[in-house]
C-alpha cells in the first residue's frame, strides 16, 4: 500500500514543475533516514532556543539533570543488530564548566543516538554538552549554516577555557563554519560530507535505486534537485567545501574516516596535506556505522583525542559494541 501511494504521489508530481520532483526527490531520501534504534533513555531531552546577539535563533539539546549510570542503544542495519552498552564507573560525575562541546549531527539523525552519545559525552569529559538541530530541522534548509552564528556567540558569552566541534556528516559543514570563527577550537570530524552533490548521488543509489518509483527518475532529475537545494539555500559548492576552508584555516582538526564509506569518502582528504589535521582511517564501516559511532575502535580514539590522554576500551571508557546474535558481551 505504501508503495502503490508513493507511486502515485510521483506521477502526480510528473505533471508539475521541477521544484515538485526535486521536493519528492527530498522527501524520499529524508524519508529514508527514520533509522531502526531503541535504547534506555527517556524523552527527557527538551529543546530550547540558542540565539546570536542579533537574535538569530536555533533549537539545540541540553543535557537533562539525570543520573544515568547506564545507557545501552542498538541499531538495525544490513539485516542485523549491533547493541552499544556503557557503564560508568560509579565514580561521582565531575563537571567542567570551562569546556564546552557542541555537536553536530548529520541530517536526519535519530535523536535517541544523540541523546546517548550526549550523556556518554557529558559523563567521560564532565564538559557541558550540547547538541546542535540537523540541518534538516531548520525552517529553510541551508546545509547548518543558519547555527552558526547562534554558537559562535554563545561560545564567546561563556568565555571557556576549552572548545571542541565535533561533526557528523553533513553537521561537519557547520561544525567547521564555527571552528573559522573561534580561537583555539578543535574540530572532530566523523564520516564528514565533503562533497554534496557526490553523497546525494550515492544515497540515491542506496536507498532508493530498486524501488520502482526511481525508473522514473533520471540522473538529470536528481542533477536538477541538487541545484535547486543550492539556489532555495542561497548557498554554493565552495561555501560548504570543508577541505578548501580547512586549507586556509589552521585550526587543529581530527577526521575519522572509512575505506568503506560509499557516502563521505575517504579519498577526498588523501591529497590534503597540513599539519594542523591529523587523520584517523577506519576499516569495513559504511556510512551508518561510523556516523553512528557504531564501533570500539573509533569511540577510544575519538574520545582520546577529546580528553587529550590515551584511552582504551572498555565498558567504562568507550563501551562495548556486540551483535545482538553473539552471546551477551555484558554482564551487570
Amino acid at each position: 500500500m505504501k508503495a502503490k501511494l508513493a507511486m502515485s504521489f510521483f506521477l502526480t508530481l510528473l505533471t508539475t514543475h521541477l521544484a515538485g520532483c526535486a521536493h519528492f526527490i527530498a522527501y524520499q531520501i529524508a524519508s529514508q533516514h527514520q533509522i531502526p534504534v531503541r535504547g534506555n533513555v527517556a524523552e527527557t531531552f527538551k529543546p530550547s532556543p540558542l540565539c546570536s546577539t542579533n537574535n538569530q535563533c536555533i533549537y539545540v539539546q541540553r543535557s537533562p539533570d539525570i543520573e544515568t549510570s547506564k545507557l545501552e542503544f542498538a541499531l538495525s542495519f544490513n539485516n542485523e543488530t549491533k547493541i552499544w552498552t556503557f557503564k560508568d564507573d560509579g565514580a561521582p560525575a565531575t563537571k567542567n564548566k570551562s569546556h564546552l562541546i557542541f555537536v553536530f549531527p548529520g541530517f536526519g539523525t535519530p535523536k535517541s543516538i544523540v541523546a546517548m552519545h550526549q550523556l556518554w559525552l557529558g559523563r567521560m569529559t564532565g564538559a557541558e554538552v550540547i547538541v546542535v538541530e540537523s540541518a534538516d530541522s531548520a525552517e529553510h534548509f541551508s546545509f547548518g549554516l543558519n547555527a552558526v552564528a547562534p554558537i559562535v556567540s554563545d561560545i564567546k558569552r561563556k568565555a571557556p577555557v576549552k572548545v571542541d566541534l565535533v561533526g557528523i556528516s553533513m553537521g561537519s559543514v557547520a561544525a567547521q563554519h564555527v571552528a573559522s570563527n573561534v580561537a583555539g577550537a578543535k574540530l572532530h570530524l566523523i564520516a564528514p560530507m565533503t562533497d554534496f552533490h557526490h553523497s546525494t548521488l550515492a544515497l540515491w543509489n542506496i536507498l532508493h535505486k530498486d524501488k520502482i518509483y526511481s525508473s522514473f527518475i533520471s540522473t538529470q532529475g536528481i542533477e536538477d534537485a541538487i541545484a535547486l537545494v543550492y539556489k532555495n539555500a542561497k548557498t554554493k559548492a565552495s561555501d560548504i567545501d570543508i577541505i578548501k576552508n580547512i586549507k586556509e584555516k589552521l585550526t587543529e582538526t581530527y577526521v575519522y574516516t572509512s575505506s568503506n564509506d560509499r557516502v563521505a569518502l575517504e579519498l577526498d582528504w588523501e591529497e590534503l596535506d597540513s599539519t594542523n589535521v591529523t587523520r584517523h582511517s577506519f576499516s569495513n564501516l559504511n556510512h551508518l556505522e561510523m556516523s553512528s559511532l557504531m564501533d570500539e575502535e573509533l569511540l577510544a580514539r575519538f574520545i582520546s583525542n577529546l580528553m587529550d590522554t590515551e584511552l582504551e576500551t572498555s565498558l567504562q571508557t568507550t563501551g562495548l559494541i556486540c551483535r545482538s546474535n553473539q552471546q551477551a558481551c555484558v554482564k551487570d
